[in-house]
């Protein structure tokens, strides 16, 4: 299931992040999934959009004060699709990333 969460209340509700996914969009845009259990969550702002973040550090910045057990880097290329080939979503590149920002 998909649902919404902020920053602020993960470190609120002191909740244990089981893994934050932080998807590369396009040049200098990230956007974040928090995975709690079974359930994935949407990392949204106050007002309920999705959290958009300029910068890799920016959305690391977003998890200080979060417990997180796993991250990662997940960039789905759309090249294939350019260049004629089949649009089936397997040209994901997923690395594994710290959490930790050089201020931290």
């Amino acid at each position: 299931m998909h649902r919404k969460i902020t920053a602020k209340t993960l470190v609120e509700d002191a909740l244990v992040v089981d893994q934050v996914v932080i998807h590369s969009l396009d040049n200098c845009m990230y956007c974040a999934d928090v995975h709690i259990g079974d359930d994935r969550h949407m990392l949204v702002a106050a007002d309920g959009s999705a959290a958009h973040f300029r910068s890799l550090e920016a959305a690391k910045s977003a998890f200080e004060g979060v417990s997180v057990s796993d991250a990662v880097l997940r960039h789905q290329s759309a090249y294939d699709e350019m260049i004629g080939q089949p649009a089936d979503g397997t040209n994901v590149m997923e690395v594994k990333i710290s959490l930790q920002t050089p201020h931290s």
